[in-house]
C-alpha cells in the first residue's frame, strides 16, 4: 500500500487549518470585545498581516473607488492612519470608546485617553 500525497491536498489542508484558526480567533476576539460593554466594530480583515499593513495604505484610493461602500467601511478602520483620515467619524458613530475586533487583535479606541494625555502634556 503506497501513500501518495499531492501538493494540492497538502495546500488545501494547510489552507483549511489557517482559515479555521483565524475563524476561531475572530470569534474569541469578538466575544472578548463584546464583554467589555463598549460598542464593537467587527471586521474580518487580518489587520496584523504584513502584506495588509504595507499594501492597504498604498491601494487605499483604489479600494475606496472599486469596493462597495459597506465593504470599504469595514476595511477602512484597520488601514493604518484611519484616525487621521476619518477624524472623529468613528467616534461620532460609536461613541467616545469603542472596540475593534479582528481575527488578529481586539483593540480599544478611546478619544478620552487622548484628551487626557493632551491635558497632561499641555499643563507641563
Amino acid at each position: 500500500m503506497e501513500l501518495s500525497i499531492s501538493f494540492a491536498s497538502v495546500s488545501l489542508t494547510l489552507l483549511l487549518i489557517f482559515l479555521l484558526t483565524k475563524t476561531t480567533s475572530f470569534v474569541r476576539n469578538y466575544v472578548s470585545a463584546h464583554r467589555t460593554g463598549y460598542p464593537v466594530f467587527a471586521t474580518p480583515v487580518l489587520s496584523r498581516n504584513i502584506l495588509w499593513m504595507i499594501l492597504a495604505p498604498a491601494f487605499l484610493p483604489q479600494l475606496k473607488k472599486w469596493l462597495p461602500k459597506w465593504i470599504f467601511r469595514r476595511m477602512d478602520v484597520v488601514i493604518h492612519g484611519w484616525e487621521f483620515r476619518l477624524k472623529t467619524e468613528m467616534h461620532d458613530r460609536l461613541g467616545k470608546v469603542f472596540v475593534v475586533a479582528t481575527p488578529d487583535e481586539c483593540s480599544i479606541w478611546s478619544v478620552g485617553i487622548l484628551e487626557f494625555r493632551v491635558t497632561i502634556s499641555a499643563g507641563n
